[in-house]
């Protein structure tokens, strides 16, 4: 199965799982908190925002399809 999805770049708009890449390429799982700026929760729960390049949020990527034989 072949599944196509968008990365974006700049900061997401709303709260949520994120499938991140790097500055060193890496890709990762991530949580964006999307609250006040000037708050302790925001911004990318285990990554620097400087260092995530680019995003696509979790939920827009189709999950394999189940198929029971």
């Amino acid at each position: 199965m072949k599944v196509e999805f968008e990365w974006q770049t700049g900061t997401p708009e709303h709260t949520g799982k994120y499938l991140i890449t790097d500055k060193h390429g890496h890709i990762d799982a991530n949580y964006w908190y999307n609250e006040d700026k000037n708050s302790v929760n925001y911004g990318w729960y285990r990554h620097y925002e400087e260092d995530v390049m680019a995003w696509c949020e979790l939920c827009t990527i189709p999950s394999y399809p189940n198929k029971i034989y």
